[in-house]
């Protein structure tokens, strides 16, 4: 490491540094992130050869090639864009291996991390949708909302809001923790701190209708938290 720190001492904008394996920048995540922003900012071009990664000096879009009307701004945003079109990224490592998802929006470190090919998805906040490589038409808002997420069509408001759901789709779930545990369930609505944290995610047709007005069968309720209602066919 002694060796590494005197190499970044010396290195100067237009430098090719040729590594290895990015491990060598570093001993955690975080520390290797450091460096590799400070190396862009220094415009120096750097090469990892384990992970096929080519950093040009410039800190993202890094593999785009026909991909138009992208805006990428921090660290590795949209790093693995290559057709993908009217993509917004902000933050550390943002839609980071998107390569032709089109009409994404993500704000927040890694959100959207995992996404490939999906398109029309929206998230903010930390690791939002962070899971989700082809899901499309997706909105999450708050940090881990959707996290596990690879389905489609689904709406989560609120701090691991919907976090567990995995190929559920139609699903509405607004506030902290609601619907957290759901994984393939779809069709489900939960409004309220944790509302239907507890649900496993049984798929059924339809699984769950939420109506304030009035209560209709199989109604669920949860203490000390908000409201998840099961109408079943």
């Amino acid at each position: 490491m002694k060796q590494t720190s005197s190499l970044l001492e010396q290195v100067q904008a237009g430098d090719l540094l040729l590594i290895s394996e990015l491990s060598r920048l570093g001993r955690s995540v975080g520390q290797i992130i450091q460096l590799v922003d400070r190396l862009l900012k220094q415009r120096v071009q750097l090469v990892a050869i384990k992970e096929h990664i080519q950093l040009n000096g410039t800190q993202d879009l890094q593999s785009n090639t026909t991909g138009f009307w992208n805006t990428a701004l921090g660290p590795f945003a949209l790093l693995s864009n290559t057709t993908g079109n009217n993509n917004t990224a902000l933050g550390n490592s943002v839609l980071f291996s998107n390569t032709t998802g089109g009409g994404n929006t993500a704000l927040g470190i890694e959100a959207l991390y995992s996404n490939t090919t999906g398109g029309g998805n929206t998230a903010l906040g930390s690791n939002t949708l962070h899971s989700n490589t082809t899901g499309f038409n997706n909105t999450a808002v708050g940090g881990g909302a959707l996290g596990a997420n690879t389905g489609n069509n689904n709406t989560a408001l609120g701090v691991v809001a919907l976090y567990s759901n995995t190929t559920g789709g139609q699903n509405t779930a607004v506030g902290r923790a609601a619907l957290e545990s759901n994984s393939i369930g779809s069709n489900n609505i939960a409004l309220g701190d944790v509302a239907g944290a507890n649900l496993n995610g049984i798929k059924l047709s339809p699984i769950l209708s939420l109506s304030m007005s009035c209560v209709p069968l199989g109604v669920i309720k949860e203490p000390r938290v908000g409201l998840a209602q099961r109408l079943t066919a």
